[in-house]
This record gives C-alpha cells, sequence and structure tokens, in this order.
C-alpha cells in the first residue's frame, strides 16, 4: 500500500506489531517488546458494534513512554471518546471546553467527574495498539502523511492539509488481516466529513 507517489529513491517500510492494549505498557514494563525507538502508531478504538481507527500519533522519544502518557491522558478525560461509548446524546465527546461547554459542567461536579472517569476508563479497555518504529528525522513526515491518508476519526490535525513531505510507505504487514487485526474484520476510517470510507482492507461492524 503506497500513501503517495515516491519523492524519494527508496520506500519507507513500516513493520506494525500489536494489537497491544494500553494499559500493558505499564503493567509488564520489562517485556521483549520494550519499544524503545521513536515511531508511529495507531489506536484502534474496539467497542461492541463497531471498530474505528481512531488515532494516529508520533513519538520521537520511546515508543513504550508514549503509550504510558496516552493512558494516563486517556483515563483523565483528556482525549477524544466515540459517540459509541458515549451511549448518551450521540455526538463525540470532546473534552475541549471551547467546543464543548458540558466539559465545565463535569469538572465542576464531583459525582458527574466521578461518573465520567468510569467512562474513561472503560474507554481505554477498548484500545488496541499498533506500532511500528522508524528513524527519529523521518517520525514527523510520517505521521504526517499516515494522518493524511487514513484520517483516523479522532485525530483532528493533519487530516485536510497535505503533508509538506509526500513519502512512500509500504505496510509492510498490515494488508493481511490476520497480522493486522482479526481474519473477519475490517477497519474503516472517517473522510474528514464524518462518512465512511474503506482505506484498509482490514468491518466497521463487529461480528
Amino acid at each position: 500500500m503506497t500513501l503517495s507517489e515516491p519523492t524519494d529513491d527508496s520506500p519507507v517500510t513500516l513493520q506494525w506489531k500489536g494489537p497491544f492494549k494500553l494499559r500493558e505498557f505499564i503493567e509488564y514494563e520489562s517485556r521483549p517488546e520494550c519499544f524503545g525507538k521513536p515511531g508511529v502508531y495507531l489506536h484502534l478504538y474496539v467497542g461492541e458494534n463497531v471498530t474505528k481507527l481512531w488515532y494516529i500519533g508520533k513519538s520521537e522519544s520511546p515508543l513504550s513512554k508514549r503509550q504510558k502518557e496516552h493512558y494516563l491522558h486517556t483515563i483523565g478525560g483528556l482525549y477524544n471518546m466515540p459517540k459509541e461509548h458515549m451511549r448518551t446524546n450521540g455526538k463525540d465527546w470532546n473534552p475541549d471546553p471551547l467546543k464543548n461547554k458540558e466539559m465545565w459542567d463535569v469538572c465542576l461536579d464531583q459525582a458527574r467527574f466521578l461518573d465520567h472517569v468510569k467512562t474513561t476508563f472503560s474507554f481505554a479497555k477498548t484500545i488496541e495498539v499498533y506500532l511500528a518504529e522508524c528513524p527519529k528525522n523521518l517520525v514527523k513526515d510520517v505521521e504526517r502523511n499516515l494522518l493524511h491518508k487514513l484520517k483516523p476519526w479522532g485525530t483532528n490535525r493533519g487530516r485536510e492539509s497535505k503533508p509538506p513531505r509526500q513519502l512512500s510507505i509500504v505496510h509492510n504487514n498490515a494488508l493481511t488481516r490476520q497480522s493486522w487485526y482479526r481474519t473477519d474484520v475490517t477497519i474503516w476510517t472517517s473522510d474528514g466529513e464524518g462518512k465512511s470510507v474503506c482505506t484498509l482492507p482490514l468491518t466497521i461492524e463487529n461480528n
């Protein structure tokens, strides 16, 4: 799978590893796959009835360190959550009080905040993590290319504007369903306007 026409002589090859749960990076810190190098990562939201490519990120420090930060920020309520997990008003949860005034109400009411933490904690459990190491000098460019091409549901930045440096990226093991996710599931992503477009051959409906 190539994200764009190559501008360099050789493509960037990503070897994905996963899935892992976010909490594993704290629970099993000494595991062989310690991911002590920079790279990029994908977060999949795996709900009861839907699977979404939710987040794409990068880390110029060890990948495992960044996942620990993600876990803490997720259970702390600092990240977007999909509407399928909220089960309330049918909208994705945005923690930015400038865009979601309900956030202030939650933060100022202890009972509501504690109830909200139950939701964020359960949300963290749904996340499946895939990581791919890559050279530090390429991390930013690779992330920007992935964001623009795959348009994850929960990541707003980088989805619309083309990356300054367009790369040819080869997903070395992402195209086989068995090694990528599960044999019976296909991953769908957003086109940036709330519609579903299949960009990875990996169904939005879980069986």
